[in-house]
């Protein structure tokens, strides 16, 4: 078995990013930098990656370690330059071999025209499967948002996405998919509730594996004063079909799956930057080729550190 190294790296990156957060901390109307570490435990009752259509109906309880950091800079009033650095990384104790590590990049250019913001998103992830190569993703999307008024905004984008499967290349593919979504401000961004719909075309170097897929999400965020606490509670669902486009040979027909998702969570300062985060996630895909059906239980718990 593979030893796991990279969880070191991983502690070393965040101690780093402990020591320096406040020489870093620094700001100016300009240039601001923020930050976030973190540390938890994960309970899943069937581990495995939906990506590659791998599961073992089987549970485990993981390690989770991320950390976070974004500078912002406006060069213009008008203008806003966003970069940004994420790290993820779960280690199981038992599916070892279902280790997943992932590093993203992003950077964001926004132009502010009056009420209306239109700007170009790019983000970068590589993943790591047991500490081995698995994925390379990277997707631009450029976006428009409007808010009319004060209690409603909406955003449509368009996203040009590219995955590279190190370990499958048949699955290598690329996908276009427009989406709109609308945000109901019901008290700022304290209270609200969005809903949003996308659609778009997949296509692998596996033609059985090329697909078209529609779906639709909604998600509510309230945040309520509980002990002079400001206590975040949010919730919400997403369902997706995937209509693929050439028959498979071990079903005779195409591939349909039906994905259905819910979850809920809380976030609750505990002292100065440091809170607890929460959750639980449901999601079930239904699918005519059984290797893809599954059924799936999350609960995470996580200390969070601001900066």
């Amino acid at each position: 078995m593979v030893q796991n190294r990279h969880p070191k790296r991983a502690l070393l990156t965040i101690a780093g990013l402990m020591l320096t957060a406040p020489a870093m901390a620094q700001q100016s109307d300009s240039f601001k930098l923020a930050g976030e570490l973190s540390v938890g435990a994960m309970a899943d009752s069937d581990v495995g990656i939906a990506d590659l259509d791998q599961s073992t109906s089987e549970g485990d309880i993981a390690a989770l370690v991320g950390a976070k950091l974004e500078a912002t800079f406006k060069p213009v009033s008008r203008v806003t330059l966003r970069g940004g650095y994420e790290l993820n990384d779960t280690r199981y104790q038992d599916f070892s071999e279902f280790n997943l590590q992932t590093h993203r990049l992003s950077a964001d250019a926004e132009l502010e025209l009056g009420a209306t913001r239109t700007g170009v998103l790019y983000n970068y992830v590589d993943a790591r499967l047991d500490d081995e190569g698995y994925l390379g993703f990277q997707q631009v999307s450029p976006y428009v948002s409007h808010l009319f008024g004060d209690k409603l905004m909406l955003r449509g984008a368009y996203a040009r996405s590219e995955r590279d499967f190190n370990i499958d290349p048949q699955r290598d593919s690329t996908s276009d998919e427009v989406q709109v979504d609308a945000f109901f401000l019901l008290d700022g961004t304290k209270r609200y509730f969005s809903v949003g719909a996308k659609g778009g075309r997949t296509e692998a170097d596996d033609e059985t594996l090329s697909y078209d897929n529609a779906a639709v999400k909604g998600r509510y965020i309230h945040t309520a004063d509980i002990m002079s606490r400001d206590v975040k509670l949010r919730a919400g669902a997403d369902f997706e079909r995937r209509d693929y486009q050439a028959p498979l040979p071990v079903v005779d027909e195409a591939r349909r799956d039906d994905t259905f998702g819910a979850s809920t969570g809380v976030i609750i300062p505990l002292t100065g930057p440091v809170s607890l985060d929460a959750g639980y996630e449901f999601r079930s895909r239904s699918s005519n080729l059984a290797d893809a059906d599954y059924e799936e239980h999350l609960g995470t718990v996580q200390l969070k550190v601001a900066f």
